[in-house]
């Protein structure tokens, strides 16, 4: 066998991927992981909170609505129903003329 020839792909580093990475004696400190501040979780809390209440209330304002429509229709076809429209309670059967 001949000489080994360089390979197009790098040499795995210490961690395992690709690329020089990291060395073992490296005396450069590690950039500190990202924390979640205060304000951060203040946020996430509140978003948390108004999708719960959402959640809960969502129902009840459906039903409700529902529930009110269903009200007002039922109270005008039984108006409609007992007080029918005449024909000389209708003004101006032809606004345009036609």
């Amino acid at each position: 066998m001949g000489p080994r020839q360089p390979s197009s792909q790098p040499e795995p580093s210490q961690s395992g991927l690709p690329g020089p990475g990291p060395s073992p004696c490296s005396d450069e400190p590690k950039a500190p992981e990202p924390r979640f501040s205060l304000r951060d979780k203040s946020a996430l809390l509140a978003v948390v909170i108004v999708a719960i209440i959402f959640l809960i209330w969502l129902p009840w304002f459906l039903v409700i609505s529902v529930g009110i429509g269903v009200v007002v229709a039922v109270a005008l076809f039984l108006y409609h129903k007992y007080k029918p429209l005449k024909q000389e309670d209708i003004e101006n059967k032809r606004p345009l003329g036609l």
